[in-house]
């Protein structure tokens, strides 16, 4: 994974609000199968 991406995850993940945590953990999912996807593809 991209070493910025990852350094903004945390960043958004350390100042999102609870309510929001949940919505922010699926969208890491779905980007973790995006770059999962695009490895594959290599």
């Amino acid at each position: 994974m991209d070493f910025e991406l990852a350094k903004n995850i945390a960043q958004t993940l350390c100042f999102s609000k609870k309510k929001r945590k949940r919505k922010i953990k699926e969208e890491v999912l779905r980007s973790s199968e995006v770059w999962g996807w695009f490895d594959r593809r290599k």
